[in-house]
C-alpha cells in the first residue's frame, strides 16, 4: 500500500470553469492561481449547496484536504469550503477600447440552461446527459466543455442550449438530436484544427534546401 501524506490546503484564485459529470453533477472546478491551473474535486457535502453567484471569472478562497503520495509526489485535493472574494485591486481596470483590445480565442463548449423549468419540466437534464454521452462517444470530451448556465431567456421553449463559439442557439431540442448537433458544430472544426498543426519531424514540413549550382 502506497503511503500518503495528508494535510490541509488553502488556495486563492479565479474560477475558470466547472466540470460536470453524470449529466448534471458539478464534480470539479478549475481554479487559476497565478500562472498555475488547478483541477480540484468538490466534497459531496457541498456540491448541492453552491452559491449561485459562483460564476467563471469570480475570485474564490477554497480550502480542504490534500493527500500526497510519498513515492510519486502526486497530490490530490478535495474542497470542503468555498468563499466568494472581491476581486483584487489590481484586477479592477478600465475597459480596453474595442479597437485595441486583444482578440481572445474562444474555447468550444456547450451551454445548457439549468433553470428549474428547462431542467426538470422540459427535459434539460436528459439533454445534458445526452451531450455528455455524445461527446464521449465522438472523442471530444477533452476538446469541448459542457457548462450548466442560468436562464437563457427562452423558458417556454426549453430545453435550451447554445453551441460555442458559434453562438448557435437551439430551443426545444431533444436528446435524439444531440449526436447530429455535436457532429455538425465540433467534429469537422476540431479535425481541421488538428490538420493545421505541423507534425513534428515530418519531412514534408521541412523547407526545401537552397539550390546550389556549383
Amino acid at each position: 500500500m502506497s503511503q500518503k501524506l495528508v494535510s490541509q490546503f488553502q488556495l486563492l484564485g479565479q474560477l475558470q470553469e466547472w466540470v460536470v459529470k453524470d449529466g448534471d453533477r458539478i464534480k470539479y472546478l478549475w481554479l487559476q492561481v497565478g500562472n498555475e491551473s488547478y483541477r480540484l474535486k468538490l466534497a459531496k457535502e457541498i456540491r448541492h449547496c453552491l452559491d449561485p453567484e459562483l460564476k467563471p471569472g469570480c475570485w474564490l478562497e477554497v480550502s480542504g484536504r490534500q493527500a500526497e503520495k510519498v513515492k510519486t509526489g502526486e497530490v490530490k485535493r478535495k474542497i470542503d469550503n468555498i468563499r466568494l472574494l472581491a476581486p483584487p485591486a489590481d484586477e479592477i481596470t478600465q475597459p480596453v477600447p474595442p479597437e485595441t483590445a486583444p482578440a481572445k480565442k474562444s474555447r468550444a463548449c456547450v451551454l445548457v440552461c439549468s433553470k428549474s423549468n428547462c431542467w426538470h419540466q422540459h427535459g434539460g437534464q436528459a439533454v445534458a446527459q445526452a451531450l455528455e454521452a455524445s461527446l464521449a462517444e465522438q472523442g471530444l470530451t477533452e476538446q469541448v466543455t459542457l457548462k450548466l448556465t442560468g436562464c437563457l431567456k427562452e423558458c417556454k421553449k426549453g430545453p435550451n442550449i447554445v453551441m460555442m463559439p458559434d453562438k448557435a442557439r437551439y430551443s426545444r431540442v431533444s436528446s435524439q438530436e444531440i449526436p447530429v448537433l455535436v457532429a455538425e458544430h465540433f467534429v469537422a472544426e476540431i479535425a481541421l484544427r488538428a490538420l493545421a498543426k505541423p507534425i513534428a519531424n515530418d519531412p514534408a514540413s521541412e523547407p526545401f534546401p537552397a539550390y546550389n549550382d556549383e
